[in-house]
């Protein structure tokens, strides 16, 4: 799940990713339950993974807005099998 979770955001990142500094914000507000119904994955799950990829230090996650931190590293993730 934590792939597809990387793989909807790396997508969402090249249509919609604004470039500020380092760091690209995803301006179109997300909700963990958006996300999963695009990712076909309940909200729980979902909310474990985008909680992995944070602690991680990939993306931040405030009051719905994604800021993508390290494009290579999630980019990495969406080719990873991973089993959560």
């Amino acid at each position: 799940t934590t792939a597809r979770v990387a793989s909807f955001l790396l997508d969402c990142t090249i249509r919609f990713g604004e470039k500020r500094g380092k760091d690209i914000i995803l301006p179109v507000p997300l909700t963990h339950q958006l996300i999963a119904d695009f990712v076909g994955a309940f909200r729980e799950t979902v909310t474990i993974a985008i909680n992995k990829l944070e602690v991680e230090k990939l993306i931040t996650v405030e009051k719905g807005h994604v800021t993508i931190h390290n494009l290579q590293k999630l980019e990495e993730k969406t080719e990873i099998n991973d089993n959560l």
